[in-house]
């Protein structure tokens, strides 16, 4: 297999042969069309085939290439595959015909007659070797998922130890890594998961008797007990949007408050005070980012402690509720901690606000209308797929409204400031005495908590029944998926 794919035009071609030339001094394999495709093959199969089995895919940029159909499909090709790719630029081009897989990352400059040739080929070096071990591993296992997917062919899955080193492998994300892993890489994994799950069961029925038994009266508990949901992570698409409350909304937070089933007295505040700290932000945007599609649950935060990573204090307990209920109980330090084991962190009020009004910027997640569909009002806290379907915002976020209310990484300020910043706290800010913002209403809330603007603060150090919280995943950062595939079956919870 070839180290790198040369992706490039013609005309420069004999600058590119010096640059390969260089390169491969140091035993790295090139594969380039001049010299790779063999007579009568197909050329495209070819192509395709070496880009998958490179480890790194350069790009020579220059006015040609950067206008080539050939490269373009190239680049495409590469990009599906996750290949690290790495620009090189020969030729001054316009950035606005250049490909955006290509413009949006860090170009090494080899210009002739403008550029030092041996430091530019130092940096391509560099780039290479960087975290070459993860690099050979990641073609390797697309090579492998590639095979299996021509046919589905479940002799080429992977078991045992190779099984549960590359699950361990593709979500190691506590830092950046280049190339991501694949969906077909994901998709192979999972396949291989699933098809060890079967063998073993089918291992199983085929035993003695009494070792059967044995072997169910072991396994029955985990397969009797109340399954854990999944937890997923929901993509907010960048842009502009609606940050706080404006007179209209504060005044039917008012209302909805103080309506005569509700003894007025019981709304402490105005709609003027509303104003005061829940206020309209100017210039609200934010850049695109990911956040949980549920609130954290039991099941789910118990695999950070599990893993020894999260370490709550003596208030947190799984206790005898269900699996399936938001993890309560818990400060915000406890609650940042297992965002960080995932790789993200608590949201912010605005990166959390967006995701529960939805593109349409509405009152509540579902709409501007109180329809009795979120876990407001009422006696208990509920499992998170109660209200799943009807406390929903148009992102597919759910239970935003009700069930429990949500800490954030933002801190309480006195007045709501009149322009948007998206400010947010790390557990390394926190100092005693700090306020968190919370977000969203609780089960034993008035409906007016469930507005997507209301906002609510507490003590950092401090921990409620009714208080939860989810994480996001923010723009460049990868994070482990909410929910880990083997803890399904043989998790602690």
């Amino acid at each position: 297999m070839a180290h790198f794919f040369i992706s490039y035009s013609r005309k420069d071609t004999e600058l590119v042969e010096k640059i390969v030339d260089a390169l491969s001094a140091d035993d790295l394999l090139p594969w380039i069309d001049w010299k790779n495709i063999p007579k009568g093959e197909e050329v495209q199969l070819e192509i395709h085939q070496a880009i998958a089995e490179a480890d790194v895919f350069l790009f020579f940029v220059s006015p040609d290439s950067a206008q080539s159909r050939w490269c373009a499909e190239e680049i495409e090709h590469a990009a599906k595959n996750r290949k690290r790719i790495l620009p090189i630029v020969v030729r001054d081009a316009d950035l606005p015909i250049i490909h955006p897989e290509i413009s949006k990352r860090n170009w090494v400059f080899c210009r002739e007659g403008l550029d030092d040739f041996n430091r530019a080929i130092e940096e391509t070096r560099k780039a290479i070797f960087t975290d070459y071990e993860w690099l050979k591993f990641h073609t390797e296992l697309q090579i492998k998922a590639l095979k299996w997917e021509q046919k589905r062919d479940n002799s080429r899955l992977l078991r045992g130890k190779e099984l549960r080193e590359t699950d361990k492998q593709i979500h190691r994300t506590n830092i950046p890594r280049d190339p991501v892993a694949t969906d077909i890489q994901r998709q192979f994994v999972l396949a291989s998961i699933k098809h060890e799950v079967v063998t073993r069961r089918l291992l199983v029925a085929s035993s003695a008797v009494i070792l059967s038994i044995i072997l169910v009266l072991i396994i029955w508990p985990f397969l009797s007990r109340e399954q854990a949901i999944p937890g997923t992570w929901v993509s907010i698409h960048e842009g502009s949007f609606k940050m706080g409350m404006d007179q209209d909304e504060a005044d039917f937070v008012y209302y909805l408050c103080s309506r005569e089933n509700v003894v007025p007295d019981n709304c402490f505040f105005t709609s003027e005070e509303l104003l005061g700290f829940a206020g309209k932000q100017d210039n609200a945007f934010l850049s695109e980012f990911m956040i949980m599609d549920n609130e954290v649950t039991i099941a789910q935060y118990q695999q950070c402690v599990a893993s020894g990573f999260c370490q709550p204090s003596d208030n947190w307990t799984k206790g005898a509720n269900s699996p399936n209920e938001p993890a309560t109980n818990l400060n915000w330090l406890d609650s940042a901690d297992y965002c960080t084991w995932l790789g993200g962190r608590l949201p912010s009020e605005g990166e959390w606000e967006k995701a529960a009004r939805g593109p349409n910027s509405s009152y509540f997640p579902w709409g501007d209308k109180w329809d009795n569909q979120a876990n407001l009002e009422e006696d208990t806290v509920q499992r998170i797929d109660v209200f799943a379907e009807s406390d929903i915002s148009d992102y597919g976020v759910k239970n935003m409204a009700g069930n429990v209310r949500e800490w954030t990484a933002s801190e309480r300020s006195l007045q709501r400031l009149p322009e948007f910043k998206n400010l947010f706290l790390m557990p390394e800010d926190y100092v005693p005495g700090m306020e968190i913002i919370l977000r969203g209403g609780a089960w034993n809330n008035d409906r007016s908590a469930g507005i997507t603007s209301n906002v609510g603060w507490l003590d950092a150090s401090l921990w409620r029944n009714n208080i939860g919280f989810r994480c996001v995943c923010p723009e460049g950062q990868t994070c482990e998926s909410p929910w880990d595939k083997w803890w399904v079956w043989f998790g602690d919870y």
